[in-house]
C-alpha cells in the first residue's frame, strides 16, 4: 500500500512466465476506486520509494526504479549476479535484499552392462554458476547446454568430454534463455528465451548467428522438442489458459494444438508413432499418447518433471524417492521391468539426455547452493 493509502501495486503473472506490476486505486475503506491499471509488463515485489513518488522494482535480473506516471520504463538502479529474493525497502530509505546462489554442474553416469554395477557418476561440465539442461547432440560428440557462467543465462556447446566449451547465443542478454534441444540432424539448435517479456520458442544455427523466432504469442512458449524426422519442433503454451502441447513445422507457419487435458515436456516415441510427457513443470506422471494427443494414458509415476528420455525398447528416467532424493531408472517397455542404475543424493536440477551410442546419461544436480542478505544504507 502506497505512504497515503491511495493505491496498492502489486505483481501479477503466471507460473514460468514474465511478471508485470499493476496500480489498484482504494478508498480509506480498502475498496478499489477503478480498474487496475498496468504500471509495467517486466518487473514484481513494488516497494514504494520517494515518498510514493516511485517504485523499485525486482526487474531482468536486478533493481530498477519506475515512476507512477502512464508509459514510464524501468531505470535500472543495479544488477544482481544470482537469484534475487524478495526485497524491503524502510521508511528511512534502507534497502535489504537477498541473493541466492546455485552451483549446478552436468554430470554423466555410465550405463553398466547386462545386471552389472553402475560405476559411480563423474562432473563433466562444470562452473561455479548454473549449468542445467543438458542435450547430447545426434551424433554425441557434443553437450548443449543452459548456463549462467557469463553472467546471464545463455546456451552454451561443449565437448562430450566438457571441454572446448563455447558460448552459443550471445545475442540474447535479458531474460531467461534455455532448453536448448539439437535438431536430428545436428545443424540447428532450438531453445526457449523470455527476451521479448514472455518465453517465446527460437532457432539457432549451430556454427552461430542470430536466433530467430519460431513460436510466440502474448503468453508463454517453451520447452521445444523436435520430431524424429526433424520436420516438427513440439512446444508447451499457456495461449488458451493451462499449458497445453502444440507443435509447429520446424521452417515456421501454422501451429497446432495437441493436448487438451496439460502438456509441458514432450519427446516422440522412436519410432515417431506416439508421445511420451509430462503435464505441468509440477507433473510427476508419465504420460503416453497419439501423435494427435488421443488415447492417453500413464505408464511411470514418479517422475523427476522433464527429466526423461526415450529409446526403441524402453524409458530412462529419474524418480523422486520418498526420502527426497533420486533414483536414476530404466524402465522397459515390452514387459514393464523397472531397474534402478544408481541413486542421486544431490538435488536434481531438471533434464536427462541419453548419448547415442547407449552408453551414457547425462543430468544435472545442484552440489551446493546458499544465500547472502545484503544491505544498502542509503538507498535512494
Amino acid at each position: 500500500v502506497s505512504p497515503d493509502g491511495r493505491t496498492i501495486a502489486f505483481t501479477r503473472g503466471v507460473p514460468e512466465g514474465a511478471n508485470s506490476v499493476f496500480l489498484l486505486p482504494i478508498s480509506k475503506d480498502l475498496q478499489p476506486t477503478a480498474e487496475a491499471r498496468l504500471l509495467t509488463s517486466e518487473g514484481r515485489n513494488p516497494q514504494w520509494i520517494s515518498g510514493g513518488r516511485e517504485l523499485v522494482i525486482a526487474h531482468k535480473g536486478g533493481l530498477a526504479k519506475i515512476a507512477l506516471q502512464p508509459g514510464s520504463e524501468p531505470r535500472t538502479i543495479f544488477g544482481i549476479s544470482g537469484s534475487l529474493i524478495p526485497f524491503a525497502v524502510s521508511p528511512k530509505g534502507r534497502l535489504a535484499y537477498g541473493v541466492r546462489s546455485t552451483d549446478s554442474n552436468i554430470w554423466r553416469q555410465q550405463i553398466p552392462f547386462e545386471n552389472g554395477e553402475a560405476p559411480l557418476p563423474s562432473a563433466i561440465i562444470t562452473s561455479t554458476a548454473i549449468d542445467m539442461s543438458p542435450h547430447y547432440s545426434p551424433d554425441g560428440s557434443q553437450i548443449a547446454f543452459m548456463s549462467r557462467r557469463s553472467g546471464s543465462s545463455q546456451i552454451w556447446v561443449c565437448s562430450n568430454e566438457g571441454t572446448r566449451c563455447s558460448q552459443l547465443t550471445t545475442q540474447i542478454h535479458d531474460g531467461i534463455t534455455g532448453s536448448p534441444r539439437w535438431s536430428p540432424d545436428g545443424k540447428k539448435i532450438a531453445f526457449d528465451s523470455s527476451v521479448s517479456g514472455n518465453f517465446d520458442i527460437y532457432l539457432m544455427d549451430v556454427n552461430g548467428g542470430t536466433p530467430q523466432p519460431l513460436a510466440s504469442s502474448p503468453a508463454l512458449e517453451a520447452v521445444p522438442r523436435w520430431s524424429q524426422d526433424g520436420k516438427y519442433i513440439y512446444f508447451s503454451s499457456t495461449r488458451f489458459g493451462a499449458a497445453e502441447l502444440w507443435k509447429v513445422s520446424s521452417t515456421g507457419g501454422d501451429e497446432m494444438q495437441i493436448t487438451r487435458k496439460g502438456g509441458h515436456a514432450v519427446l516422440e516415441s522412436a519410432d515417431g508413432r506416439s508421445l511420451y510427457y509430462v503435464k505441468s513443470s509440477d507433473d510427476t506422471q508419465l504420460w503416453n499418447s497419439a501423435l494427435d494427443g488421443s488415447g492417453e494414458r500413464p505408464i511411470i509415476d514418479n517422475v523427476y518433471g522433464r527429466s526423461f528420455d526415450v529409446t526403441k525398447d524402453g524409458i530412462y528416467y529419474l524418480r523422486r524417492e520418498p526420502d527426497k532424493t533420486a533414483t536414476l531408472r530404466y524402465r522397459n517397455l515390452a514387459n514393464g521391468q523397472d531397474k534402478k542404475i544408481s541413486s542421486i543424493n544431490k538435488p536434481i536440477i531438471q533434464g536427462l539426455s541419453l548419448s547415442s551410442d547407449g552408453k551414457y546419461l547425462i543430468y544435472s544436480q545442484a552440489d551446493s547452493s546458499g544465500s547472502d542478505l545484503m544491505l544498502v544504507p542509503d538507498f535512494h
